[in-house]
């Protein structure tokens, strides 16, 4: 969907630790992560809160939302598509079978966030 602007690692990092906030369970460092080597840093809380909300919605189904949600937000694919020196920062669990840690109970583990930030050269 953010065809210029490559995943990177760092800002992953802080993707999953500083912006991952609409999970019902805590997880990762409560710490935030240093943003220091990133600007100009985009969060999308909508689409993030209408993916946990949709969290059994089939894959097809959340690739729409989330385009139609982009719009909304003013990332366009026209914009999205012209975008440079951008890069993604990303945490999707979808719908990945586990087990809880207290009574070993199966679950469905699932989360959601991604963000554009800028790399300071």
């Amino acid at each position: 969907m953010f065809p210029n602007s490559p995943v990177d690692l760092g800002l992953s990092r802080i993707a999953a630790h500083d912006y991952d906030t609409f999970e019902s369970t805590p997880d990762g460092d409560p710490t935030p992560i240093s943003k220091t080597s990133y600007t100009d840093i985009q969060s999308f809380s909508n689409i993030q809160k209408w993916l946990y909300a949709h969290e059994m919605a089939s894959n097809a189904t959340k690739l729409t939302g989330i385009k139609k949600l982009l719009d909304k937000e003013g990332y366009p694919a026209s914009k999205r598509d012209s975008l440079s020196g951008y890069k993604l920062g990303n945490q999707i669990v979808n719908n990945i079978k586990g087990y809880g840690s207290e009574n070993d109970t199966p679950t469905r583990w699932n989360g959601y966030v991604f963000i554009l930030g800028r790399v300071d050269n």
